[in-house]
C-alpha cells in the first residue's frame, strides 16, 4: 500500500528557516552532501494523525521533520495493540533510507505533532 507523501506545504515565508537549519540531520551533512540532496527535497505539511506508512509496506519515502513536527514509530502487536518504539523529530528521520532494494516497514510512523518535513523519494 502505497501513501501519499503529504499535501505539499504552503509557499516558504519569509520566517521559514534553510533545511539545513529546519532539520539537524540535513545540518550536519556537509555542503557538498547537501547540493547534491538539495533538489530532490520536497517540503509538505504533515497534519497531525497522518499514518507515513503502515507494518510490511514498502517505503519509498524518507521524511526530514523540521522544527517542532514529531513522527511516532510504533510497534503493532498481533492482537492489534500498539507500542512507541521511537519518537523522531528535527534531529533525524523517518523512512526508507535505511537499505537499498526492498524496504518494508517493521512499524508504523505516525505524525503526532503537526507540521512541516522535507520528504524525499528512496
Amino acid at each position: 500500500m502505497d501513501k501519499d507523501i503529504g499535501a505539499p506545504a504552503q509557499e516558504p515565508e519569509a520566517s521559514e528557516p534553510h533545511p539545513r537549519r529546519a532539520n539537524r540531520l540535513l545540518g550536519a551533512l556537509g555542503a557538498r552532501e547537501f547540493a547534491v540532496l538539495e533538489p530532490h527535497l520536497e517540503r509538505v505539511a504533515l497534519p497531525r494523525g497522518k499514518v507515513l506508512f503502515e507494518p510490511g509496506d514498502d517505503v519509498h519515502t524518507t521524511y526530514f521533520p523540521c522544527q517542532r513536527t514529531m513522527v511516532s514509530l510504533l510497534i503493532v502487536t498481533r492482537d492489534g495493540r500498539e507500542v512507541e518504539a521511537a519518537t523522531i523529530g528535527r534531529e533525524g528521520a523517518v523512512g526508507g533510507f535505511v537499505s537499498s532494494g526492498a524496504k518494508p516497514a517493521f512499524g508504523r510512523a505516525v505524525v503526532q505533532v503537526p507540521g512541516s518535513a522535507f520528504a524525499i523519494a528512496t
